[in-house]
């Protein structure tokens, strides 16, 4: 009994298949893509698909760019109003300060309780400040 295979009926056995030899030293030497192998690697297009793009100029009449606007610039005096706009706090129990308002921020320090704080912003989180170190506190550790 002759059992088919999945190559082909009849056992037959397939003949092995040649491997396509591998790029060779010649082959990096030559600039890529500027000349063919040999002639019937250069393949030609018909006319139609051969189309020549002429260079373009802009035209004279684009858009007109918009007038730039002034850019107005904080003075000295602005930014020092930055702390007069702070009022000021206390903190009622330890608390870390965070470098953000958010538990995954990374912690700045701790205040201790009683501690006398500039006060900039709040909401569910506090902007604080004292010395050197500017973060954010929960609200419920401030008192105001």
């Amino acid at each position: 009994m002759k059992v088919a295979s999945i190559l082909g009926a009849g056992g037959e056995t397939a003949a092995p298949v040649a491997a396509e030899a591998g790029p060779t030293a010649a082959d990096f030497s030559r600039p890529a893509f500027l000349e063919p192998l040999n002639d019937t690697d250069q393949e030609t297009l018909p006319a139609s698909a051969v189309e020549t793009v002429a260079e373009r100029t802009p035209p004279d009449a684009a858009a007109p760019l918009p007038a730039p606007r002034p850019v107005k610039m904080e003075s000295a005096d602005t930014a020092a109003s930055d702390d007069d706009s702070a009022t000021s706090a206390r903190i009622r129990s330890a608390v870390t300060l965070r470098s953000g308002p958010r538990r995954s921020a990374s912690a700045i320090g701790t205040l201790e309780g009683g501690t006398k704080v500039k006060l900039y912003s709040c909401k569910s989180w506090c902007e604080v400040s004292t010395g050197d170190k500017r973060g954010w506190v929960y609200k419920s550790s401030v008192d105001r």
